[in-house]
């Protein structure tokens, strides 16, 4: 076999506009080498950047001494890759520049180590190059050029293979007839090639029960004797690891005097003691793999192949749920196709049930809000982690979505082109009269109003409707219940479409079912005994004590600058990254930076990226990839001085490292929302503020909870001038107290 190790360093993405700066790739055939290729390009479209640059550690200079044009090494590459398999990671994006320079691939395979990762590695969060080549001690000493990744990669690829030769016969004889006659992809002949091992692998560890081991802390036994004492008890906290540690040894203790516990939950991550409760939408099915293949007439692309042997591999080792399949971005979809549907599948009822023997659960509000009435849940003291944030998720619940982004992207033409001429029509007969201009390319999020009858597009979308659904979205055109609440959300650049309805008798019935529990609501704004309104609108809840541990925790110091801008003018973004450039030089440990959009975040790092010194790390979130991809990339530069770059992140990760100082550039207000449009119209005809009511609470929360995940702060640096708002110095000071 003749296997090409290939990469490319590029300006850009776009093989159309962007440039090649380096070429790398090695020949191996039948295990011997028999070409080498190492090679700075002069780009000769987009230009290098000093982002690039800085990635790559390919710098103008370089280029100048050392670089040629493609075109005089296109012979070469042509001459070496003749008639190989091409192998790297990700490695359509190197062959799709190698196509837009020229390169003739025709006789050429493909084999993807990133793909055969997914599928063989199963215990990895992360299957980035770098992160594996560390986690299995490959040689990797210059990532990001092209060379080092070449050898990194058939460094990966021979491990990759070793691992295939490993697998238990039983898996192997399993998936012989789906490869031998479903699916094209080259690199099924590895697994064609091996007989396997009879020995069977062990089951990595997976979310089930586990061994509580929290010490018990004051602040636990606190809240222990105040529910023995009270039916409700509301906690107000602002640190998020003291209120973690707090409901880990009420939880603990409960759990030790008899009772068992369901811990609800934004952030499962912080409870990795305690085993978790799914929803059948996390759990996969194997039952549904029969139609996964006939909607694809029974032959994959390389894409879904990929999918489906790491779902029959995770499955074969005992996985049923979400968090041990780690989806990559472009598989999210698909697991809608293999996942259990109801709380009748029967894979649903088998984890009920065994979960129901376990002392304390945890789940998130969206699994309360489906799981309330089942009998695992039954007779549980609940504990409600941040109960402001868990009220946003239960206002949410009820609703009802049609997304009409399957359909526009169906298998079958005839399908996908009549749901691409219904939204075109419907966006043009009813929502740009209604929004009064031509769409742009920002999403836009409109709240229908009762007399929007939509009866005339009935007849264009019945057929497209699946039968179940049918009748409900049918009658949600032309609804005959007045209380029940529509909504439409466009994306123009995806061209999807979603329809979304929520009544509020479903709300009211999740509200009373927390009535009848014993239960502790951990809270981060300020409740007085007579103004509870946020708990007797949002969780039907207004009685209880109040247990305040704010007095036990230390808050940093607030600091507003004299010159702060206003976050209307331009000049808001460049004043923002001067202060956190000049707040992350001063700091004595690392630095984070809080941003209120991730396009803000993006151009930010663009601007502080060039001042970064050798010994300084800088991460931001979304821009380095996934989240795991990031905390990974911060434990490699543990030793540097660090600035991170969030929007949202909030993991227990970071707890790992010495922060000094946050930088808050704005008021972190929720987006738009048609629901809370609604609320909002409501509460203000029975004369009830919805501002006090709602937004000042979750605007306290959300900001408590950023300040709060990073321990140890000593100073929070606030550039939003509204602070100096009546509502602005109310936020502040009740976390700043």
């Amino acid at each position: 076999m003749k296997y090409c190790f290939l990469d490319l360093e590029t300006t850009g993405f776009e093989a159309a506009k962007d440039s090649i700066i380096e070429v790398s790739l090695v020949v191996v055939e039948d295990g011997v080498e028999t070409g080498r290729l190492d090679q700075v390009i002069i780009p000769d479209k987009s230009l290098l950047s000093d982002f690039v640059s800085q990635l790559t550690g390919i710098d103008q200079n370089e280029i100048d001494t050392n670089g040629v044009y493609f075109t005089e090494v296109k012979d070469e590459v042509q001459a070496l890759v003749a008639g190989t398999v091409i192998v790297g990671h990700n490695i359509d994006f190197d062959i799709n520049f190698l196509k837009g320079n020229g390169i003739n691939l025709d006789d050429c395979e493909r084999i993807d180590t990133h793909e055969l990762a997914r599928i063989l590695l199963p215990k990895e969060s992360s299957f980035a190059l770098e992160v594996l080549t560390k986690n299995y001690g490959f040689t990797h000493e210059d990532a990001h050029r092209a060379m080092s990744d070449v050898l990194a990669s058939k460094d990966l690829f021979e491990m990759l293979l070793q691992r295939i030769e490993d697998l238990p016969t039983e898996f192997l004889d399993r998936i012989n007839g789906f490869l031998c006659h479903e699916t094209t992809w080259y690199a099924r002949h590895l697994f064609l090639a091996e007989t396997g091992s009879p020995k069977a692998q062990a089951r990595p560890k997976d979310n089930g029960s586990v061994t509580i081991n929290h010490s018990l802390s004051p602040k636990g036994e606190k809240a222990f004797d105040a529910l023995n004492e009270h039916h409700n008890v509301f906690m107000r906290v602002s640190d998020t690891r003291h209120a973690t540690d707090t409901q880990s040894s009420l939880a603990q203790k409960l759990s030790i005097a008899g009772q068992k516990v369901c811990l609800i939950t934004p952030k499962l991550s912080y409870f990795p003691d305690f085993p978790s409760l799914p929803t059948p939408g996390v759990l996969f099915d194997a039952l549904r793999c029969p139609a996964f293949l006939a909607a694809r007439d029974n032959q994959l692309n390389d894409a879904d192949t990929t999918f489906y042997l790491k779902c029959l591999y995770r499955h074969y080792l005992g996985y049923r749920g979400l968090w041990d399949f780690d989806l990559f971005f472009k598989e999210r979809d698909l697991w809608n196709e293999v996942n259990a549907t109801s709380l009748e599948s029967p894979i649903f009822k088998t984890v009920a049930k065994e979960k129901a023997t376990e002392p304390v659960l945890t789940c998130t509000p969206d699994a309360f809000a489906q799981l309330h009435a089942e009998a695992c849940l039954a007779d549980r003291v609940v504990i409600i982690d941040e109960g402001e944030l868990c009220a946003e998720q239960w206002l949410q619940a009820p609703t009802k979505r049609f997304n009409f982004y399957p359909l526009l992207h169906s298998v079958d033409d005839n399908t996908a082109q009549a749901t691409q001429f219904f939204i075109a029509r419907f966006v043009r007969d009813f929502l740009e009269p209604i929004l009064g201009k031509t769409m742009s390319t920002f999403p836009e999020r409109l709240l229908l109003k009762n007399e929007d009858q939509l009866q005339r597009f009935a007849e264009d979308i019945e057929n497209l409707l699946p039968e179940e659904d049918k009748a409900q979205w049918l009658e949600w055109l032309n609804p005959s219940d007045p209380k029940l609440v529509r909504w439409v959300v466009y994306a123009p650049e995806s061209g999807n479409l979603m329809w979304h309805s929520w009544h509020p008798d479903a709300w009211r019935e999740l509200k009373s079912a927390l009535h009848t529990r014993a239960k502790l609501v951990i809270v981060r704004h300020d409740i007085h005994a007579n103004d509870r309104i946020f708990f007797r609108v949002f969780m039907g809840e207004i009685e209880g004590e109040i247990l305040d541990l704010r007095t036990e925790t230390k808050t940093p110091k607030l600091v507003i600058p004299d010159d702060v801008v206003s976050q209307t003018s331009p000049d808001f973004n460049p004043y923002c990254v001067a202060q956190i450039e000049r707040v992350f030089n001063s700091a004595k440990a690392n630095v984070a930076a809080n941003f209120s959009s991730l396009e803000t975040l993006r151009s930010s790092f663009d601007a502080l990226q060039p001042n970064m010194s050798n010994a300084q790390f800088l991460a931001a979130e979304k821009v380095m990839g996934g989240d795991g991809k990031m905390l990974e990339k911060l434990s490699q530069h543990q030793d540097d001085k660090i600035l991170l770059l969030f929007q949202k992140i909030l993991d227990p990760e970071l707890e790992k490292y010495e922060w000094s100082d946050l930088v808050v550039q704005k008021f972190p207000f929720g987006a738009p929302d048609p629901l809370l449009e609604k609320i909002e119209e409501k509460m203000k005809e029975v004369g009830k503020n919805f501002f006090a009511a709602w937004v000042m609470p979750r605007l306290t929360s959300t900001l408590s909870r950023k300040v709060g995940q990073f321990p140890n702060l000593e100073t929070v640096h606030f550039l939003d001038p509204r602070e100096n708002s009546r509502w602005g110095k109310g936020v502040l000071d009740e976390i700043f107290r």
